[in-house]
């Protein structure tokens, strides 16, 4: 099942948009999908996505898993709004399906489709980059970090043998996370694991050593080991590597 945009027989909110628009923090993200599933009554495997033509769709897995994709500025909307998506899923009811389209209507109509620049803009087609950076660095780092973040941009060709899924440009004080992460296939805790270890990177800089540059030091194992998604997260590019390797 699916609900697109757009929607043209609905009004749309004229309120400010704001609040709805900033980035959407994982902890949003986490509490929406826990009301959510207690709004259709069972676990559910939560996708959230950027996506401005789709804004909610599921399916139900081989396992029995109902696997929902839903924007993510869902996270956003009020109780009645949620209690009326997880009625929609729940039995196709249509008061239920005016109220969630109402609010995609409302959302829809202020996202602009994805453009990427030259340094590669942080809002991809199912995560937002500076949602993550927000809340790793403020989580373990202070606030100390000044710099940008961006998508790298997609190329094609040949199946590749390693893959860098970030990389921290000193220059630029910029951090890029490739594109192959862009999906809501992958989890938020391997997005923040990997912004984490970037931003570890921009942080902690390198060490001379016997006349070469070292980055991956002993204090930064150390650190970077002790962040809460680190064996999940290792874990799960370990499973997936031939996927990501086939992007």
């Amino acid at each position: 099942m699916q609900l697109s945009l757009p929607i043209s027989d609905l009004a749309t909110d004229a309120r400010d948009m704001s609040s709805e628009l900033a980035p959407v923090l994982a902890e949003e993200l986490e509490v929406l999908h826990l009301r959510l599933a207690e709004a259709i009554g069972e676990p559910i495997d939560l996708v959230p996505t950027n996506n401005r033509s789709r804004m909610l769709s599921w399916n139900r897995e081989e396992s029995g898993l109902l696997r929902v994709r839903l924007q993510r500025l869902y996270a956003r909307a009020d109780e009645q709004t949620i209690e009326a998506v997880g009625r929609y899923i729940r039995s196709g009811d249509l008061s239920a399906r005016k109220l969630v389209r109402a609010y995609a209507t409302k959302v829809g109509d202020q996202l602009k489709p994805m453009r990427r620049t030259r340094i590669g803009s942080p809002l991809g087609e199912s995560h937002d980059l500076r949602a993550y950076l927000e809340q790793q660095n403020r989580e373990h780092f202070d606030g100390q970090f000044r710099g940008q973040i961006g998508w790298s941009r997609r190329t094609s060709g040949r199946r590749r043998r390693s893959i860098r899924l970030g990389s921290w440009n000193v220059e630029r004080n910029l951090i890029r996370i490739h594109p192959v992460l862009d999906d809501g296939w992958v989890p938020d805790y391997v997005l923040r694991f990997v912004v984490f270890h970037e931003l570890l990177h921009a942080i902690m800089g390198s060490q001379q050593h016997r006349g070469r540059r070292v980055f991956h030091t002993a204090a930064f194992r150390d650190r970077e080991q002790s962040h809460p998604d680190f064996n999940r997260a290792e874990g799960w590019i370990h499973d997936h590597l031939d996927a990501l390797l086939a992007y």
